[in-house]
């Protein structure tokens, strides 16, 4: 394979995606450019300076059908089911969860309006290829891990709370989130990376935070078909099924001794060849299927993530030794977990939390060799800092581990809340999953969803009466997990008869119509929102008399309305 090293401009000016890969340039090179490049350590490591033969095109690569798309974040996580629908759970930090919410939810639409064939989160940010392979990225952009070209100073300011499209006309095969660098593979096997390069993490030739690409910046190589981006490292694999990684070297990341750091791909000797990198991603921990199904791992290992026996760090691909041959592998921060080809799966490194799944604390915080998960038979499953979640045979959710920020997605919240064995997401407060929700809607710091029976049920913060069930304390104290926001959902006080047909959730209110046409709201009403004068801002209120309402929409402290003669 042929590699070319790649010079940086001076500025930071972003090296954007095209729709073919081709014809992509850095600018001239200064002397401070120079100065910032990477040797790749101290032996030859082989790579040819030339661009290779590009007279034939290369081949189109293949969207890894399976697994469909579960992610997390480092306390997110977001599916799409069959239709590309996303739904979204946990924290929601920097609008990590692309729908605008700010506080952890349950379960709840993502990105509503667009549809999704794969998801990819990171720490703090997420992206997602759509139905016709175009890409989406939002959350935390500051150090360019967004991708959509824009310099912002502070963490709000760059924070994406809905999808932003990135390199429009490209279409994308694979990605891939790190710590705060992105990459993705494109459907005609180019490589793109972009975010933060201190470590020279992007592979185009630079390092240092002078060089972070805003803009997915290309790779230099032929054909690219799965990639890796790491903690502060990057691992990709050619066409052949070569391993190749760059980025911080410490640790043992680049599964190569002796290289502190590269900021060009560097072959990676050792394992036969690789199908398929890790899923997931931010950890410094890389592990790979090969064609024959084997396992390897290397990398930082203080938790055994990379599951070989130790606590060591592991600086050369080491061989996984499980009892099935292995069909995925999925590196997170702190555990890695797998699933062999009948369903089986195995988790290990970090299990402070819970997040090993085996219901069994004598074995301590850490298990540096894999413990399996029984009990389901398995189709693939993602981990996040301290928490993973997986999705059976059967297509059931499941979360365990760490549920601080409600990431488990079953209803509950706190640092006391927290799950030893896997658990259904959308199984409120323990009970049956509730599965006759007909719709539902995002607020400010709350969510409502209505039921087929027509029954409205809210969650989130209370403070101001905004669930409507008559009760406006919060008590977010350890000893108190259940009195916490964003916990279950609450059925809202309803009026004598009818059921409610429209709930929509403002910034500290709420406003809802009935099946008779009338409109009631509750919740805040320092500026009037209301429409009303209410003793009692925490249940429900009758607004006016009429009773023709066909329509609301409610931003942070305003509601507007139609009614049936068109009126506004």
């Amino acid at each position: 394979m042929a590699v070319m090293l790649a010079m940086a401009c001076g500025d930071d000016t972003p090296v954007t995606a095209g729709g073919s890969g081709d014809g992509a340039t850095t600018g001239s090179t200064t002397a401070e450019d120079e100065s910032a490049q990477s040797t790749a350590g101290a032996t030859d490591d082989g790579l040819d300076t030339t661009a290779g033969d590009t007279e034939d095109p290369p081949p189109t690569v293949d969207p890894i059908p399976d697994p469909p798309g579960l992610s997390a974040n480092g306390w997110t996580n977001c599916e799409p089911d069959d239709d590309g629908n996303l739904t979204c759970w946990g924290a929601a930090a920097c609008g990590v969860q692309g729908n605008g919410a700010s506080q952890p939810t349950p379960p709840n639409d993502g990105t509503p309006g667009q549809t999704w064939a794969s998801v990819a989160g990171g720490v703090l940010h997420t992206c997602a290829i759509d139905l016709d392979r175009a890409l989406w990225c939002w959350g935390d952009g500051s150090g360019g891990q967004v991708g959509d070209g824009v310099l912002d100073d502070g963490l709000q300011q760059a924070c994406r709370r809905t999808p932003v499209a990135i390199a429009e006309g490209a279409t994308w095969a694979r990605l891939s989130m790190g710590a705060t660098h992105s990459c993705g593979v494109q459907m005609d096997g180019t490589l793109w990376c972009w975010g933060r390069n201190t470590y020279g993490q992007i592979g185009d030739g630079a390092v240092g935070p002078l060089y972070n690409r805003l803009s997915p910046t290309a790779v230099a190589g032929d054909t690219w078909i799965d990639v890796y981006a790491g903690g502060d490292h990057t691992c990709a694999l050619d066409s052949e099924g070569g391993l190749w990684c760059w980025g911080n070297g410490g640790d043992g990341q680049l599964g190569i001794e002796g290289i502190d750091f590269s900021s060009t791909p560097v072959p990676v000797a050792g394992p036969p060849p690789l199908r398929e990198l890790a899923r997931g991603g931010a950890s410094s921990t890389t592990c790979a299927v090969a064609n024959d199904d084997s396992l390897w791992c290397w990398g930082e290992n203080s938790d055994g993530a990379a599951g070989v026996g130790q606590f060591d760090e592991v600086p050369l691909p080491t061989e996984v030794f499980l009892n099935d041959p292995i069909d995925h592998v999925f590196a997170g921060p702190r555990t890695t977990c797998a699933v062999s080809n009948d369903g089986r799966l195995w988790c290990w490194g970090s299990g402070s939390d819970g997040q090993l799944g085996d219901r069994d604390t004598t074995l301590g915080n850490f298990s540096h060799t894999p413990v399996e998960i029984t009990g389901h038979t398995w189709d693939h499953v993602v981990t996040g800092f301290r928490h993973v979640c997986g999705q059976t045979d059967e297509g059931q959710t499941l979360c365990w581990g760490a549920n601080d920020a409600g990431q488990v997605g079953d209803g509950t919240s706190g640092p006391d809340n927290g799950r030893l064995e896997p658990t259904a997401v959308g199984s409120w407060g323990g009970g049956p999953v509730a599965d006759d929700w007909a719709t539902g809607s995002v607020g400010g710091t709350h969510s409502c969803g209505l039921r087929l029976d027509g029954s409205l049920w809210c969650w989130g913060r209370r403070t101001e009466g905004q669930l409507g069930n008559g009760d406006a304390t919060e008590d977010c104290s350890p000893a108190n997990p259940a009195g916490c926001s964003f916990t279950t959902p609450v059925a809202t006080q309803p009026p004598t008869s009818g059921a409610w047909v429209e709930a929509v959730p403002g910034g500290l209110h709420t406003c809802a119509r009935r099946d008779d046409g009338t409109l009631w709201c509750w919740g805040a009403d320092n500026a009037g929102q209301l429409g009303h004068i209410s003793f009692d801002g925490t249940v429900p209120f009758q607004v006016g008399a009429a009773s023709d309402w066909t329509a609301i929409d409610l931003a942070n402290a305003t509601t507007c309305g139609i009614r049936a003669p068109g009126t506004l």
